[in-house]
């Protein structure tokens, strides 16, 4: 299989986007399921490796969660909840999605959080392809009574990915205050940058389980749903070096139904607080991520959105060598 980062982008084209963009404003988030659900069954006929990946991740899970079912039942409700996060970006951009909806569950994190970057403290956040992130992005941009709207986010990404999509998002919000921080480019420089933007009371986010998209770069190998996954160093290594606090973080739509509430997720990390060396910490830092990780997938299968073998991925990296040693 391809690397994720030689596919097509998911999100589709500029002109369907913004067809789907024309018809949404129509429906409006209560009726745009009346649509979505043949959408879904689209590329459920259409996308075959995608539909293979999806169903050996089912098979996978099953070990693990007998309630869920591996058929193409399953797969079929896959596509369609990741379609349904697509929606809830444009909704979320558009307001028609609040923070009200956001269930939180660690109620005594969120406010340590707040706090922080209320004193101008800034503090750095581990994501994943769990969830709905995209949807946390435009929600900071709204008011709300923590008084916090006007915290500045930064995304380390793959820039290069889904490019038409995030130029679709900045041309419907003209509140949209994110900086993308190219992936691939991450050096001595970035860091710097960095620092001074977390010093400066802002927010920085990056995803854990994204494998790199140069098979040069580090990885390190760490159990996950029973077989090693490649994770990348640098991900890791960042929070350590800059030494800010580290939150790992999760939206997950409590019913696949645009009038679900999400359940918000705050942990702190605690590995962060340990004397090591650095090596040391990021491998505490890795195996604490892949096990809350894990433990959130097991509840939320359905809105893992990776549709890429991650497992195949590792196996790529350990024939080629470029492994580190044992996580």
């Amino acid at each position: 299989m391809k690397h994720w980062s030689k596919m097509k982008e998911v999100s589709g084209n500029g002109f369907a986007l913004r067809l789907f963009f024309f018809i949404y404003n129509i429906l409006h988030l209560q009726y745009i399921f009346i649509l979505l659900r043949p959408v879904a069954f689209f590329y459920y006929c259409f996308s075959p490796a995608k539909r293979a990946v999806s169903a050996a991740f089912f098979k996978r899970i099953a070990h693990y969660n007998p309630a869920v079912k591996p058929s193409a039942q399953t797969v079929y409700r896959h596509f369609y909840s990741f379609s349904l996060s697509l929606v809830e970006r444009i909704a979320a951009w558009k307001q028609d999605i609040k923070v009200s909806d956001l269930i939180i569950k660690n109620r005594e994190t969120y406010q340590e959080i707040i706090t922080g970057l209320k004193e101008k403290k800034g503090c750095f956040f581990l994501c994943s392809h769990l969830g709905n992130i995209d949807l946390l992005r435009a929600l900071a941009i709204q008011d709300n009574k923590d008084g916090v709207h006007t915290t500045k986010v930064n995304i380390i990404i793959d820039t290069a990915m889904s490019p038409r999509f995030n130029s679709f998002m900045r041309s419907i919000q003209e509140k949209f205050d994110i900086n993308l921080i190219n992936s691939r480019s991450i050096g001595i420089e970035t860091a710097l940058l960095l620092e001074e933007k977390l010093s400066n009371g802002e927010i920085v986010v990056i995803a854990g389980d994204r494998t790199p998209a140069e098979q040069s770069q580090r990885v390190v190998p760490v159990p996950f749903l029973g077989d090693p996954i490649a994770l990348p160093y640098g991900a890791f290594l960042l929070p350590v070096i800059l030494k800010a606090p580290l939150y790992y973080f999760f939206a997950l739509r409590e019913h696949d139904a645009f009038t679900s509430k999400y359940d918000f997720f705050l942990y702190r990390s605690s590995a962060m607080t340990e004397k090591k060396k650095k090596d040391e910490m990021i491998r505490a830092l890795m195996h604490e991520y892949v096990e809350l990780l894990e433990k959130k997938v097991l509840e939320y299968p359905l809105q893992w959105y990776n549709f890429f073998d991650i497992w195949a991925s590792a196996k790529a990296f350990a024939d080629k060598k470029n492994l580190t040693a044992n996580g």
